[in-house]
């Protein structure tokens, strides 16, 4: 039915009554024309309005013009909901260039945030966790880089949004709490997403009709789509490219997502016991010096903190604590390198890897193990020493195992193995020339070279699995952003790496594509201004 409009309504209803007696004025302000034509009019074009909006509505192939609520309506269905906005993520610095002479904590939801512009609002972040500066242990805080004492802290921004993902070294004022320590973010902030836009959530809609297919390649694609942090997937099963772990004899079936940061799940003593151990029992719990963490895959953007305490007892008054702040650099042996407490392992091969059966672990030094049973030095606390550990993993890797392996989804015989994307870390440096306005003053030079590195950091981050990057891309981006005179191109680099914890060195790059099982994200995104 077409839409009609108030004028058309008019006419219409003017030719009936003329129809009827020629003889009526029909002219506006009329009484005939004000009760019997406009007003009727008014009342059936927003009749109009409302049938079209209903039949718009009814089908998922309007998204682009129904509003969010109505389109919301429609999908949950099919029990489909809009992703929210996820927050980005980074790690910052508490620093200070004076020896500290006492212990402090700074707690978890410390707020720290980035300086408010003429051109840009605070984007404001919380603190992951607590940490903890202990006095006794002062040098192993000590950075003769910086000459500085430094405690790093994981940070989350308080609203999910693309907002967040901040440029390096913007992050410098702490909020709610007097410390005595600068703050600094030395990387960008990133993960952060939008709201789920009404075509990305149509579209995953009709993948999600796919899962009907048990057992098929579509089938557990739709399946996997239709969860509500799940941003991309990619299905191998026999002879494809990812899938080794069959031997080539099939059976088997690899599910690759990307996931977005509200994924991801930290796990301490308070929410999960099986991280708090006394002694005795940790012992029992080790393979050798192994530690194997009970829920994977580890998220790797954070390492593990690692404290242990001792409880009041007849000999000992007060709760002591220990932190092992000091792990090994991946594929460093802890031994002969010496000091490192321990190495944190994240496995990295196509067969378990970056799923819930990863063989991701801790392997401890035993001096620092040995050490531990009489600490503090010459009581021996074997009955009383607590081992906490804090981590973070993805959840939804273990929700989507969960799903899939249950009978509806997938067929019984069939070995079925959910696993994260890999991460790959893009670093951007270039050099450009800004419009003199836009250098005119320090404040408003580095809000410009700011407003590049956002632009930059949002564009990568938004790719999916499997997509290409070329030095190209980042000339274009940075000089559509307001104020950029010109881009050198002879000093725009590119790095690829993933994280330091897999062993694999960085490499320069002109252009990159991702691997079917990656996706690009950005790690330091530098710009200067000549």
């Amino acid at each position: 039915m077409a839409l009609r409009t108030f004028s058309e309504i008019v006419n219409d209803l003017i030719v009936y009554i003329l129809r009827q007696n020629q003889k009526i004025d029909v002219s506006p302000g009329q009484a005939i024309r004000d009760i019997s034509i406009d007003g009727p009019a008014s009342v059936m074009e927003d009749l109009y309005s409302d049938i079209e909006q209903v039949r718009i509505s009814q089908s998922i192939l309007n998204a682009n013009v129904m509003s969010t609520q109505d389109l919301d309506n429609l999908v949950a269905n099919y029990g489909i909901t809009r992703q929210t906005s996820s927050p980005a993520q980074c790690t910052v610095v508490f620093y200070t260039p004076v020896q500290p002479l006492g212990d402090f904590d700074i707690p978890t939801g410390t707020r720290v945030g980035t300086s408010t512009t003429v051109n840009s609002s605070q984007v404001v972040f919380k603190t992951l966790t607590n940490v903890r500066f202990i006095a006794a242990f002062e040098a192993t805080y000590y950075n003769p880089d910086t000459g500085n004492w430094e405690i790093p802290a994981s940070v989350e921004a308080e609203v999910g949004g693309t907002n967040g993902n901040v440029g390096p070294y913007t992050i410098t004022d702490i909020l709610n709490l007097d410390l005595p320590f600068k703050v600094i973010n030395k990387i960008s902030a990133t993960g952060g997403t939008n709201q789920e836009s009404n075509q990305d959530l149509a579209t995953r809609t009709v993948n999600s009709f796919l899962g009907n297919n048990k057992g098929t390649k579509n089938g557990y694609l739709g399946t996997v789509l239709s969860q509500s942090n799940v941003l991309d997937a990619l299905v191998q099963g026999p002879e494809d490219s990812l899938m080794i772990r069959d031997g080539g004899q099939g059976g088997k079936v690899d599910i690759w997502t990307l996931i977005n940061n509200l994924g991801v799940t930290e796990i301490n003593s308070e929410n999960n016991s099986s991280l708090s151990f006394q002694w005795n029992d940790y012992q029992q719990s080790l393979n050798g010096y192994e530690f194997n963490f009970p829920l994977k895959p580890v998220n790797v953007d954070s390492l593990p903190n690692i404290t242990a305490s001792t409880e009041p007892n007849d000999s000992l008054t007060d709760v002591q604590l220990y932190e092992f702040n000091n792990p090994a650099p991946s594929g460093i042996p802890y031994i002969e390198e010496g000091g490192y407490h321990y190495t944190f392992n994240k496995a990295n091969d196509l067969d378990t890897a970056h799923s819930v059966n990863a063989g991701d672990n801790i392997v401890w030094n035993p001096t620092t193990l040995n050490a531990l049973q009489t600490y503090p030095s010459g009581i021996n606390t074997v009955n009383t020493l607590q081992i906490d550990i804090t981590y973070s993993y993805n959840e939804t890797i273990q929700d989507l195992q969960t799903l899939i392996d249950d009978p509806e989804n997938k067929i019984i015989t069939a070995d079925v193995l959910v696993k994260e994307a890999i991460k790959v870390t893009i670093d951007v440096e270039a050099d450009v020339n800004l419009d003199d306005d836009y250098k005119a003053t320090p404040n408003t030079e580095t809000q410009t070279t700011n407003n590049i590195i956002s632009a930059i950091t949002n564009y990568i981050n938004n790719f999916k699995m499997g997509t290409k990057l070329e030095k190209s891309d980042i000339i274009q981006i940075a000089h559509n952003v307001e104020g950029v005179d010109n881009v050198i191109v002879s000093s725009v680099k590119l790095t690829r790496s993933i994280n330091p914890v897999y062993g694999i060195e960085p490499t320069e790059i002109e252009n990159t594509t991702a691997s079917a099982n990656e996706y690009l994200s950005t790690g330091t995104v530098t710009i200067r201004s000549l």
